[in-house]
């Protein structure tokens, strides 16, 4: 039997939001959205059809 996740999240610490926020956009094509308020802020993506 195989299970396939219906929603899945992945944390990463990284130094450079911004530089982070460009490469899943523009080299992987993720749409992203910006949580921001107190750092540390918060990228949040929806990929959907995945594998599997």
């Amino acid at each position: 039997m195989t299970i396939k996740a219906k929603s899945v999240s992945i944390v990463f610490y990284v130094s450079d939001i911004a530089r982070t926020e460009a490469f899943y956009r523009d080299t992987l094509g993720i749409d992203l959205e910006r949580q921001e308020g107190a750092e540390p802020f918060w990228l949040q993506a929806q990929i959907e059809n995945g594998p599997g």
